[in-house]
């Protein structure tokens, strides 16, 4: 009977290993098939994700060709535009030459009669002032003669003062 029970045990005990085993088993297999469905699923995220960016770059190749396209249409409508602007341009230009030399004729004609008229004018105004250097050079010669006087007269009253002294200290010295 103990026997019996021993063997149970132990056949317990073997059937509880077995049964933790096979639970180990099954979570590493759990584990695994989780890791892999990870693992899945980030693959089908990147694959969406290059897909969509493929698709985002196969958009953005067309909205710039259909850019560069009506670019394109532009630049001709405005070269076209333009060579029609450049034309009445010239038209324009040859007109307005035309009428610019009929004027710069007028002004070098209206310039030369003031040219003229300013050289007259410079010349009285030269005149005028040749005149009044003139007047100011005669004042400065007779300013400078009557001072000279006023010096050579103080000159003279000083030698006589001197004299008149000198004949004075003599005098005394003979009394």
């Amino acid at each position: 009977r103990k026997k019996e029970l021993q063997q149970k045990r132990e056949e317990l005990e073997r059937l509880e290993l077995a049964r933790y085993e096979a639970e180990q088993a099954t979570l590493k297999i759990e584990e695994s098939e989780r890791k892999l469905r990870i693992e899945r699923r980030r693959e089908e995220v990147a694959r969406r994700r290059a897909e969509e960016e493929r698709a985002e770059a196969e958009k953005f190749e067309q909205e710039q060709q259909r850019q560069e396209e009506e670019a394109r249409q532009r630049r001709e409508r405005a070269e076209g535009r333009l060579q029609a602007i450049k034309e009445a341009r010239r038209k324009q230009e040859e007109e307005e030459w035309r009428k610019e030399q009929e004027l710069k004729q007028q002004h070098d004609e209206e310039a030369q009669r003031r040219r003229e008229r300013r050289q007259e004018q410079l010349r009285k105004i030269r005149e005028e002032e040749e005149k009044r250097e003139l007047e100011r050079f005669q004042r400065e010669e007779e300013e400078r003669r009557v001072q000279e006087e006023e010096v050579a007269r103080r000159r003279t009253q000083r030698a006589e003062e001197l004299k008149r002294r000198r004949e004075e200290q003599e005098r005394l010295e003979l009394e």
